[in-house]
């Protein structure tokens, strides 16, 4: 069962408004706002069931290299860290593009920023249901 949410999001609205709706179904929620913040919230709740990740992050810790010819930072952030935990991860992104990049099997859902607010909810509801049928498999 998800109990636990990291949220990776830089921007503020989106933050407050997911956080919001999650928090108010009865999730808690573990807010992150870029890559180097998500590391530390990864190792101070290693309990988090779920995590919801924005493909376009802040570029903080990740050289030029790294982040030239537009290459994601959210991306970066989940190969570097989140891939290997196997914690499942809904991608949220207003770029349909990101969603095409190589990501790994916990990725279970993926969804576009501008859902309506119940549509969050309504994913990791489902992330819920996924977990339970990869689990009896």
């Amino acid at each position: 069962m998800i109990r636990k949410v990291l949220l990776i999001e830089d921007q503020p609205h989106e933050n407050r408004r997911a956080i919001k709706m999650l928090e108010e179904s009865g999730y808690l929620v573990v807010k992150a706002n870029g890559p180097a913040a998500a590391e530390l919230r990864l190792r101070q709740h290693p309990d988090v069931d779920l995590v919801v990740l924005d493909c376009i992050l802040p570029c903080e810790e990740f050289d030029e290299v790294e982040t030239q010819q537009g290459t994601l930072t959210g991306y970066l952030l989940y190969k570097k860290y989140i891939e290997k935990l196997e914690i499942p991860v809904i991608l949220w992104s207003g770029l349909a593009q990101a969603f095409a990049l190589g990501w790994g099997k916990n990725v279970i859902l993926k969804a576009r920023k501008q859902m309506h607010e119940s549509e969050l909810l309504d994913l990791v509801e489902r992330s819920e249901s996924l977990l339970t049928d990869r689990r009896r498999k």
